[in-house]
């Protein structure tokens, strides 16, 4: 299975980073991590059951490119392979997920400097619950699951070559309401790591005297979900949402604006104690006003929303939400979405989704 998965890692890198004009240019890092941490906020049923801290590692490989970032010199873009144990292998197992992420130099120079991380993708766990053999894990209900991993990566420099760091990283685990339960796993740890790169150091490469700015543009989108309800119902239900969004650039690689989301839930009502007679449209309606802060680089877009209920009949949701994903440009107008919308410190729901910027 490892060997699996780190082959699946290295074709999708060769694919991301597989064009010869932009291959010219590339710096390439590569890095190995070792991570310790623990278990966050994990529900009362399910916390007796942990029996140590986590033990992890991280592969990765990153590129900079002057035709991929149009001179940005202190954005990578990279795909991780991450492996770990949940404390527990008989319970919760061990996870192993593949993720692209986008790190960006936040302070410091050549010598030593702080890097903000943040990534999105798949994760593949061991262990999941069942009724009859393993009910005691209440935190997984399928195999597969989405990872969103944040750290914060303090580099300091050994040589023309290497680097050593260290990091704090935060890892969620989650199926996205595919199957229930989906109280997720979250997961805090601290690591050491060492980078090779390539090139020489890119902090010290030359900028181009002038840098194309983003423009501001307004932005319509669509997204659908398919989740799974209640453990007593095993049906699937949808979720759709329309939002729009005026984004104000802040630069060369980021945008913040407002934005309002109209929400239809099909499941809605089978989420209350599993069963609700009352099959009125009124609850299954939502609406929002959220704050997005986007970055781009070439044609990939991260981006964070953070939101409040403003209608909300039902309110089975937490008043607050908040929302990770990636974008990408299909072309100047067209943007495939693929996000994660959290609630009450535990992601909900995995949409796709397409956009119009005019």
């Amino acid at each position: 299975m490892n060997k699996i998965l780190i082959l699946i890692l290295f074709i999708k890198s060769s694919v991301l980073f597989g064009n010869n004009n932009l291959v010219d240019s590339l710096n390439v890092n590569f890095e190995f991590q070792h991570e310790n941490g623990t278990h966050l906020k994990i529900k009362n049923s399910t916390k007796d059951y942990i029996l140590n801290h986590t033990k992890g590692l991280y592969l990765k490989m990153s590129i900079i490119s002057n035709k991929l970032d149009d001179g940005i010199v202190d954005t990578e873009l990279g795909i991780a392979y991450h492996q770990t144990d949940l404390a527990n292998d008989t319970i919760f197992g061990n996870a192993k997920s593949v993720f692209p992420y986008i790190s960006f130099h936040m302070l410091g120079n050549d010598k030593i400097n702080l890097r903000f991380i943040n990534g999105l993708g798949f994760s593949y766990i061991n262990r999941q619950f069942d009724m009859n053999k393993n009910f005691e894990n209440s935190a997984i209900g399928s195999h597969l699951n989405a990872i969103i991993h944040l750290s914060l990566q303090l580099d300091i420099r050994l040589n023309k070559f290497f680097n050593l760091y260290t990091s704090i990283n935060f890892n969620h685990f989650s199926n996205a309401s595919l199957n229930k339960p989906n109280n997720g796993i979250n997961i805090l740890s601290r690591g050491i790591g060492i980078k090779y790169k390539r090139s020489k150091n890119i902090l010290n490469r030359t900028k181009p005297k002038k840098y194309k700015l983003l423009n501001n543009r307004s932005i319509l989108v669509w997204r659908n979900a398919i989740v799974n309800a209640s453990l007593a119902n095993n049906s699937k239900y949808y979720i759709t949402d329309l939002a729009y969004m005026y984004m104000i650039s802040l630069g060369r690689i980021s945008r913040l604006g407002p934005g309002v989301e109209f929400n239809y839930d099909s499941s809605v009502l089978k989420k209350i104690d599993n069963y609700v007679a009352n099959t009125s449209l009124k609850y299954r309606f939502r609406s929002l006003i959220f704050v997005r802060k986007s970055f781009q680089v070439a044609r990939m877009i991260l981006f964070a929303d953070l939101g409040i209920y403003c209608y909300d009949k039902l309110s089975y949701y937490n008043r607050s939400m908040y929302r990770l994903g990636f974008g990408f440009n299909l072309s100047p107008k067209l943007i495939s979405t693929c996000s994660i919308k959290v609630h009450k410190n535990k992601s909900d729901y995995l949409a796709y989704g397409i956009a119009y910027s005019f």
